[in-house]
């Protein structure tokens, strides 16, 4: 709890997945554990549990962002993507919108966790939410969807993601096929960000992989970043 909460506070802005507490409690006590480090503050955006669907009810998660609350703001509530009519995802992407302090600047965040043994066709339908989260938010024109996609090795290889219209010209996949995501032997680049914005890959100052730890306990895979900036903002916008 200590070393995840030491990493947390080095981002404006951090999405967690695969939380599996029925009672949510985990998630408050690192927002405890994160905020007795001092300032500044954070706060907790924790979504329902996942898994609504009758074949889905056995993987339930849940999904939660820590956000800096002098630096982002929610706006309205997030949701979880409306899932009852395809059934694309074991688990429901969490979307999530947020204002930028104090340009005032927003973003939409869907913050994923597919299935493994259904990588490719689960990181195909997040168009979908893209496309959900486009009509709940019409004013929006940045959106980001991260997390753990699974993206890799034995479950998404290069050749099948590449086909995908995800991976088309609309949209940024910040972390590349290169990039190792996780503390496994093998290099898998499990863990992705993806852009979809006018503005593409120019809101990318820069990104990484957060190697802070080598224990196993603490997690399997490290943290990805992307710090982001727009071209009129003095400083880099969020983490």
């Amino acid at each position: 709890m200590a070393a995840l909460a030491t990493i947390v506070r080095r981002y404006d802005l951090v999405a967690v997945q695969e939380i599996k507490d029925r009672t949510g409690g985990s998630a408050r006590r690192l927002l405890e554990a994160v905020n007795a480090l001092g300032e500044p503050t954070y706060a907790l955006a924790l979504s329902e549990r996942t898994g609504r669907e009758p074949d889905d009810r056995r993987s339930q998660e849940q999904y939660a962002y820590y956000y800096r609350t002098d630096r982002l703001e929610p706006v309205g509530a997030g949701a979880l993507y409306d899932d009852s009519v395809h059934d694309h995802f074991q688990r429901e992407p969490f979307v999530g919108r947020f204002s930028l302090i104090p340009s005032g600047r927003t973003l939409v965040l869907i913050n994923v966790h597919t299935r493994p043994r259904a990588a490719v066709s689960e990181i195909a339908a997040i168009e979908h939410v893209f496309a959900w989260a486009r009509e709940r938010h019409p004013a929006e024109t940045v959106f980001i969807a991260l997390g753990d996609f699974n993206a890799g090795c034995g479950y998404a290889s290069e050749e099948d993601l590449d086909a995908l219209p995800l991976h088309g010209e609309a949209y940024d996949w910040v972390v590349p096929h290169s990039a190792d995501t996780n503390l496994a032997d093998s290099a898998c680049p499990y863990d992705r960000i993806v852009i979809a914005a006018p503005e593409g890959n120019e809101l990318v100052d820069e990104w990484g992989v957060d190697r802070a730890f080598e224990d196993r306990a603490i997690s399997d895979h490290w943290p990805v970043w992307v710090n982001l900036r727009w071209s009129s903002d003095p400083a880099p916008g969020a983490d």
